[in-house]
C-alpha cells in the first residue's frame, strides 16, 4: 500500500482516499474538488434551528426555551 501511495504521489492518504484517487486517477476531478475548499452550506428548511442557536450561542442570553405542541427544547448556559 506504502508503494501505491508513493507511486500516485500521497505518501500520507487515508485508505479512503487511495481508493478514491486509484478510481479517478488522471481525471483531475479530484484535485479540483480539494481545490474547491470545504463543501458549501446552504440554507433549507432545517436550518432554521441551526441558525437560531448559532446566533443565540453569541448573545448573552442564558435560558431559551422553545415550544410547539408537545414539544420542547431547553437550552441554558451552565454558570
Amino acid at each position: 500500500m506504502a508503494d501505491v501511495r508513493q507511486s500516485i504521489g500521497a505518501p500520507g492518504i487515508s485508505d479512503e482516499e487511495l481508493v478514491l484517487r486509484a478510481i479517478m486517477q488522471g481525471t483531475g476531478e479530484i484535485d479540483a474538488m480539494r481545490a474547491a475548499g470545504p463543501p458549501k452550506r446552504y440554507t433549507s428548511a432545517g436550518t432554521p434551528l441551526v441558525a437560531l442557536m448559532d446566533r443565540l450561542a453569541s448573545t448573552n442570553v442564558r435560558y431559551v426555551r422553545v415550544q410547539h405542541a408537545r414539544t420542547t427544547i431547553s437550552l441554558s448556559t451552565r454558570s
